[in-house]
């Protein structure tokens, strides 16, 4: 069954601005990335309908990345009905995780202010339904729903979770 497997570093040789503290600058930074998708069951022989797991990760320098760890993983279900093989329904959640320095650093401010246990949130969470419906060979409509859990994570502020509705298009010519 077909599947996809990538994966990747970077290095970047500029001079960046720290993440716990702006005055410290680091020259260079690094990453990595993992993306997998693998179709894991067929609807019929021969057919490009089926179940597909998708599994996608970065990992970037603690030093200089607010976001030092991210993590995606979904099923996908291409062509859900017979006659509809080209459209793909999907169930995915996402995890960002907001860089320890930095939290580290924004409560010790927090505290020197005299606001003792801030309570910030170690990352956001993301899960997503939605619905990609091929409605001509060039035209792809795809709205989708996300639940957001910790949405002010990176901002460092509480914020209510959230619900998001979206319709994105894709025209190909």
């Amino acid at each position: 069954m077909p599947g996809h497997y990538k994966v990747g570093v970077y290095y970047d040789t500029s001079e960046v601005v720290g993440t716990a503290n702006a005055s410290q600058m680091f020259w260079g930074r690094y990453g990595g990335y993992l993306l997998m998708d693998q179709m894991v069951w067929r609807f019929g022989s021969g057919a490009d309908r089926g179940l597909i797991l998708v599994l996608d990760g970065t990992i970037s320098d603690i030093r200089t990345a607010q976001i030092p760890y991210w993590l995606l993983a979904a099923a996908v279900v291409q062509g859900p009905l017979p006659s509809r093989p080209n459209d793909f329904l999907g169930l995915g959640f996402i995890r960002a995780w907001v860089n320890g320095r930095a939290i580290d650093t924004r409560q010790a401010m927090l505290a020197a202010s005299g606001r003792a246990n801030p309570m910030l949130e170690l990352g956001e969470n993301v899960v997503e339904l939605s619905y990609g419906f091929q409605a001509t060979p060039w035209l792809l409509l795809h709205p989708n729903v996300q639940y957001i859990s910790n949405p002010g994570a990176f901002s460092f502020k509480h914020i209510p979770n959230a619900w998001a509705f979206g319709l994105a298009t894709k025209i190909t010519f």
